[in-house]
């Protein structure tokens, strides 16, 4: 549902219906997942319907999510994802 591309070539997508964020660097094979990955809910390491995200220049991700009515913010250094 949304991307971003930051000053590095690395892109970041909004997963809405797999409930996650990819990162992908330049030149990687294959995706990583960053954010949510873990199904639809509620939980704090969990992200539900989502149609934007905000990433800051520290890769610092920021998801809004509808269907929790809350915008959570996943850190570069996350390991829950």
């Amino acid at each position: 549902s949304a991307i971003h591309i930051d000053r590095n070539q690395t892109m970041f997508i909004l997963d809405t219906v797999n409930y996650r964020v990819l990162r992908w660097r330049l030149g990687d094979p294959l995706g990583t997942v960053v954010a949510g990955g873990r199904g639809w809910g509620a939980s704090l390491i969990q992200i539900t319907t989502s149609y934007a995200m905000y990433v800051d220049d520290q890769q610092n991700i920021f998801v809004s999510e509808f269907s929790n009515h809350r915008v959570t913010k996943w850190l570069r250094t996350n390991t829950s994802a």
